[in-house]
Formats: structure tokens, sequence, C-alpha cells
């Protein structure tokens, strides 16, 4: 069965959206939408949905439900996560306004490929700054939203990003180079380890506290 949309499983930044033109086939780091039923998309109605997928506010939806180990690094799209996106009715749009977001999308594209991806930090943040803002506004007149909404959006999609990276980030004691002395947090923990050992003398069985 021929998925026209791709999206990237694991990303470090912001999960990308992929119009698959050449018909690839997909592999586990990838999660293949395929439209329910007879549903039959144009390529304009495609694109536009793919306007709307890399928008603001999916990764906002994402940000919020995906899976991260420990809270930290790359954020995973799970497939029932995915399934449950809060999706525009495509066919639904009236065909200026369906054409507009289309056309976003191209932009995107081209942008994307003229600063060379969207793979990096600030690759993301230019075009997340640049055509994705125009994205979250043509998406809020579309759906008749206040105009702010999707500063609101792009800021705290943003937001949940660099904290979420930044705490990946963050060195750990344990991977300190250049020393070869206890880290400081664990040294403080064995510290206060003995402190309470001696000074609490003999440990009592659970058994005494049974009786």
């Amino acid at each position: 069965m021929e998925a026209p949309i791709f999206a990237v499983y694991q990303a470090r930044y912001k999960t990308r959206f992929i119009w698959n033109l050449k018909k690839a086939v997909a592999y586990h780091a990838i999660i293949a939408f395929v439209p329910k039923g007879n549903l039959q998309l144009s390529d304009i109605q495609i694109k536009a949905l793919l306007a709307y997928l890399n928008s603001s506010f999916v990764q906002l939806y994402i940000e919020s439900v995906g899976r991260t180990t420990g809270g930290v690094g790359p954020i995973g799209l799970e497939v029932n996560q995915a399934a449950n996106i809060p999706i525009i009715a495509v066919e639904k749009i009236d065909n200026t306004a369906l054409e507009e977001l289309a056309s976003l999308f191209d932009k995107l594209d081209g942008e994307a490929r003229k600063i060379g991806g969207a793979d990096k930090q600030e690759q993301v943040m230019q075009l997340w700054n640049t055509v994705i803002a125009e994205i979250d506004n043509k998406i809020v007149k579309i759906l008749s939203l206040p105009e702010y909404f999707s500063d609101v959006a792009r800021t705290l999609a943003q937001i949940m990003v660099e904290r979420r990276v930044g705490r990946g980030e963050q060195p750990q004691p344990t991977a300190m180079r250049g020393t070869t002395e206890m880290p400081p947090l664990r040294k403080q923990e064995k510290e206060k380890h003995a402190r309470r050992t001696k000074s609490s003398g003999h440990i009592p069985k659970l058994d005494r506290f049974m009786e």
C-alpha cells in the first residue's frame, strides 16, 4: 500500500513530515501515513496537509505526548500518537486557501534545500521563525482562530524543544573528563552515608519492629 507521507520517528529538534514522491519503502525509523478507506488526496491536498503537519501546532502536540528516554534527547512519535494527531480536513478547505497552504509547503521545502537541510538546530530554528511562522499564521486564518494563537503555539513548542534538548546536553558528573577525583555529587553522597553509618551504630533488624 502506498504511503504519500512519511515522518521521522525520532527527531532531536523538530519532527519532519515528508512527501513520499518517489514511493519509497519505509524502514523502522520512519512512520508511514496512509489515507483511510478509499480516500484519494490530490497533490495540492497532500502538500496542504504536509504544511499543516510541519506547523508549530502539530509539534506542540508531539512535544506534549511524544516519548523520550529519561525526558531528554530525541523525541519519539509512536504509532498510536501519530494516529491521534489533531488534523485539518483538507477536502473541506476552499480552493484558494488550500492552494496558499500547499504553496507554503513548497516554500518550506525550497528553503530547507537552500540552507542545506533541516537536521541541525540552526537550520530548524531558521525555518521555524520564517516559513513555518507563515504556515502557522495561515492555519489560524483557515480555522478562524485568534491571530495570537500562532505565536503562542510556536513559542510554547520551541520552549518545550529547548528544554528537552537542553536537559540532554547537560554534563553529568560521571562523564566529566580531565580529572581523577571523585565527582562532587558522588563524593558528597558517600560522605553522608559514612556519617549516617557511624552515628547510627548497630542497625536493628526488621523483626525487632514486628514483635
